[in-house]
């Protein structure tokens, strides 16, 4: 349970901190990367704001595993449109 706590808090603070950051974003990415200690980030060169926590694995996964495929039949109106990606998925 402790770690699962510790992971939502990490993804709570990203996006909290981190989330509005303009010019200090790399930092910041690198700066919670070495802090966190019990669920290690991946080390591919990705920041932080590129991953969620999945609480059922108890890890750091990319966004873009959970982008659904588009539907290309789409029979709706073109302005309820939305183009899955991994920044509508966040």
């Amino acid at each position: 349970m402790k770690l699962i706590y510790e992971g939502v808090f990490v993804f709570a603070m990203i996006w909290s901190f981190g989330g509005p950051q303009s010019e200090e974003r790399i930092w910041f990415s690198n700066n919670i990367k070495q802090r966190s200690t019990k669920i290690k980030f991946p080390e591919a060169v990705n920041q932080v704001y590129d991953y969620y926590f999945d609480v059922m694995e108890i890890k750091w996964e990319l966004w873009q595993t959970c982008v659904e495929s588009m539907d290309p039949n789409f029979e709706g109106l073109y302005n309820n449109l939305i183009v899955p990606t991994a920044e509508t998925s966040r």
